[in-house]
């Protein structure tokens, strides 16, 4: 496990040195600024996310200062101003320095160790295997998605993973009341893991019967509660709660044709959610972590039905590579559609991302970079539906097989409410009862 750590740290400090996506990580230095100025999250524009990764940066902003003493955190580069007018290309102008983008990657490189600990404890615990387990640890730490999202982008979506393979430990274990607190802080960073509520809920009922259920169920709703509660203070005091949620409420509440589908997208999500928790509740298999892991990692495919962008899928990759490590040869085509789709997805800005090492370094050139970008610029929109059509046939591959392997007996479930509906609800045709 120590060449895995020092290769996986090693390939997101080369990453980092000289790719940044500064679209997102130029964002993290406006709201450190704003904080530094006496401002709350959101008293300025420039943080659309619920709280937790504000306070996060929050932090970071504090040892930076006190600590580290970053001082300089970037410039807008005035000869790259043209490429924010490409359409659909999401690139900025702004640059970070070196120092302020590892300060920040930093920290999320250590979480992305603390993930690939998690995942082996996790396969010891359901199988008592170490090989597999550094296998699925392996998975995880080395996948290009995995480094190139911390490392590239900057972004926060393995601290997501964390909480939500924590909250799945912490289940299996039956502490519920931290389970709960540990859900909650994980929708509280990204909505996404919101969507796992009603499988832990069956979680508990199966685990604990009808009749010993209710003060866990409690215990894990006071723990979420709780930590909403705690969380949420500053925003109710300044009365800013309803901002908290403008990155979604934003995209849910247009009248134009991608709101409508969007809102629909989330109706579909809801209602193939409570499906598979129905089917979950009544599947007679007994090994619950397993089938923990399993529904978790269906549940999270579900979710990402919504467009999801590179980094969303680092949520789903823990999963993934525990089932890989519990069920040698499965989903490799899978895993390796998603893992190579989503570190092309996040290099589809291309040169763009070398802008700060250019502007700080001299390397690459900056005419290079900008004459690159000039002749890509223009067709971006072609890349972007490409690239997420890349990432959609990961998660298509991966729900065929589980179909096909019938895991979670969805399959048997379908074909059941198939006859039922052809048939009638005693297997016959209606016409057979009248003769």
């Amino acid at each position: 496990m120590a060449a895995v750590l020092a290769a996986g740290i090693a390939l997101r400090l080369a990453l980092s040195l000289a790719f940044s996506y500064d679209y997102d990580v130029h964002h993290w230095a406006i709201v450190m600024a704003n904080m530094a100025s006496g401002n709350d999250l959101y008293g300025l524009s420039g943080y659309f996310y619920t709280p937790v990764w504000g306070y996060v940066l929050g932090s970071m902003e504090l040892f930076q200062q006190l600590v580290l003493g970053v001082g300089d955190w970037g410039t807008r580069v005035a000869d790259a101003l043209v490429l924010e007018s490409y359409p659909d290309s999401w690139i900025s102008a702004y640059v970070t320095t070196t120092s302020f983008a590892l300060s920040v990657k930093g920290p999320l490189f250590a979480v992305d160790a603390v993930v690939m600990y998690l995942v082996h404890r996790c396969v010891m615990d359901l199988t008592g295997d170490r090989r597999k387990a550094e296998t699925g640890a392996a998975l995880w730490f080395l996948c290009p998605l995995t480094i190139a999202s911390p490392a590239v982008q900057g972004m926060f979506d393995d601290m997501s993973a964390m909480l939500v393979l924590l909250t799945v430990m912490l289940a299996l274990r039956r502490r519920y009341f931290l389970g709960g607190c540990s859900i909650a802080l994980a929708a509280l960073l990204k909505l996404f893991p919101a969507a796992l509520v009603p499988l832990l809920v069956v979680f508990i009922l199966r685990k604990e019967g009808r009749d010993g259920f209710l003060r866990p169920l409690v215990s894990a709703i006071a723990g979420g509660l709780a930590t909403c509660l705690v969380v949420y203070i500053p925003q109710i005091l300044t009365g800013t709660v309803r901002d908290s949620f403008s990155f979604i409420l934003d995209r849910a509440s247009s009248t134009d044709l991608v709101g409508t589908l969007t809102v629909g997208t989330y109706v579909l999500i809801v209602v193939l959610i409570l499906g598979l928790a129905l089917v979950y509740l009544r599947r007679e298999e007994r090994d619950e972590g397993r089938l923990l892991v399993t529904a978790t990692m269906i549940a999270i495919g579900i979710v990402f039905l919504c467009p999801p962008a590179p980094q969303y899928l680092v949520l789903l990759i823990p999963f993934v590579a525990i089932y890989m490590a519990l069920n040698p040869g499965k989903l490799r085509a899978a895993y390796a559609v998603m893992s190579v789709g989503g570190l092309a997805f996040t290099f589809l800005n291309t040169f763009s991302l070398m802008l700060g090492a250019s502007y700080y370094h001299g390397i690459p050139d900056m005419g290079m970079i900008l004459s690159f970008m000039a002749a890509i610029g223009p067709h971006m929109r072609w890349v972007f539906l490409a690239m997420t059509t890349f990432q959609y046939v990961g998660i298509l591959l991966m729900m065929l097989h589980l179909l096909r392997e019938d895991v979670m007996g969805v399959r048997s479930a379908l074909a059941k409410a198939l006859r039922t509906i052809r048939f009638g609800p005693q297997g016959r045709m209606p016409s057979d009862e009248n003769e």
